[in-house]
């Protein structure tokens, strides 16, 4: 089933609906929020001085023009941390200042800031936040920086399954990380099959692993005898790759 993001917060699953792990956690910026609660209260002290220094209550076009902009960099950062309500309050806002032929005061100004922050704070109270610390954080990375070669590339299904196992390690979920590990892992073993010239199992009985390890054997001993592996050779490498294998 095709799922689509209807908002820039996403939406919760569906009844019937399978969302992955990856899909469903959302990674929120903590420096870029701290900046968004800073950003409100910025705006709501340029509001407080101008309103000192002016003479009047009307907004002049140079400060409008300059709330406009204040607004805009709201809208982007409320957006950027999953605040969906709190964006388009900004985003409204910001089109009313963009729109000269409406009038609006130091008041209107006041009661915009404090509808942007209060919707804010109603979707900060609806989320839960998880804190990594700096090692958990860093397994949350794209496969291509958990190892120091292509895997992507050269093994684009072991590389998600990689993905899902690091992002389980980091919230201390290590059965789920073994289960993705072996997903993983059955990858090399097709791979390395396939370098022996062995077929695909068809029937599901012959897929289990202790089948697969016996034909591998025995095809390493066919074609490589272990009478005549030299160190270092292909057969010796294939060797060791199937002791390893063997011993998990």
């Amino acid at each position: 089933m095709k799922l689509e993001i209807e908002s820039p917060c996403g939406r919760i699953p569906l009844a019937g609906e399978i969302w992955s792990f990856a899909r469903l956690m959302k990674d929120l910026n903590a420096q870029r929020f701290i900046q968004t609660v800073t950003l409100v209260s910025n705006i709501r002290a340029q509001i407080e001085q101008w309103s000192i220094e002016a003479k009047g209550e009307l907004l002049t076009p140079e400060f409008r023009t300059f709330m406009a902009n204040q607004f805009k960099d709201l809208s982007a950062a409320t957006g950027f941390v999953g605040a969906e309500l709190a964006h388009m309050a900004a985003e409204r806002y910001r089109n009313e200042l963009d729109n000269n032929s409406s009038v609006l005061s130091v008041d209107d100004m006041r009661v915009a800031i404090k509808d942007v922050e209060t919707r804010l704070t109603d979707e900060v109270g609806l989320m839960g936040f998880m804190v990594l610390d700096r090692a958990q954080y860093g397994l949350l990375q794209p496969a291509a920086k958990l190892v120091d070669w292509d895997i992507e590339r050269i093994f684009p299904d072991a590389a998600r399954e990689l993905s899902e196992a690091s992002k389980c390690l980091a919230l201390q979920r290590s059965t789920a990380a073994v289960f993705h590990a072996m997903r993983m892992l059955e990858v090399g073993i097709q791979k390395f099959s396939e370098l022996l010239n062995i077929p695909d199992p068809v029937k599901p009985a012959e897929r289990n692993w202790a089948i697969i390890l016996s034909r591998i054997k025995g095809e390493i001993d066919t074609k490589y005898p272990q009478k005549d592996r030299l160190p270092s050779s292909k057969g010796a490498a294939f060797a060791e790759i199937y002791a390893s294998l063997d011993a998990i």
